[in-house]
């Protein structure tokens, strides 16, 4: 269960810490649907206007878009970033769309001021099932281009 009230007020106490960087992790939409649902996209929202900074999310089993948003907060500029679901990253399923997942990888960069996000960049990866000498066998691959993903705001 999200408790949404609980989340902000960790954020609350977070913000008045001074820290430099807030990262979400959730397990959050519907299983199997490759578009976020209405209420990740308002909960991504509300996260981000309390603060927080990068949002990681989980739970749906297949990669779902991703999204870095310039925005204003207090007077000043800086970038905001969510990735819907990473899909599965190592798994037993193997119908289409539930066998890929995706590494993400978030540069920050420190300032005398801030931190603030100077890149994104993510591995898509699949995993391979099959049979070798009678058992089950894994290969874990990831793929030499990327997938388009990126959600453009």
């Amino acid at each position: 269960m999200i408790h949404s009230n609980k989340i902000f007020e960790d954020i609350e106490k977070l913000n008045e810490q001074s820290v430099d960087l807030i990262i979400a992790y959730l397990h959050f939409g519907t299983e199997y649907q490759r578009q976020p649902n209405q209420f990740q996209i308002k909960l991504v929202e509300e996260l981000f206007q309390q603060g927080v900074d990068i949002v990681f999310g989980n739970h749906v089993h297949v990669i779902q878009p991703m999204m870095l948003k310039q925005t204003i907060t207090d007077g000043l500029e800086k970038q905001q970033f969510v990735v819907y679901s990473l899909g599965n990253f190592v798994s037993n399923q193997d119908w289409r769309y539930s066998n890929c997942g995706l590494i993400v990888n978030v540069t920050l960069e420190k300032t005398p001021d801030k931190l603030i996000i100077k890149d994104v960049d993510y591995i898509p990866v699949w995993v391979h099932k099959f049979k070798q000498d009678g058992k089950l066998s894994y290969r874990f691959y990831q793929y030499k281009r990327h997938l388009k993903i990126i959600m453009q705001v």
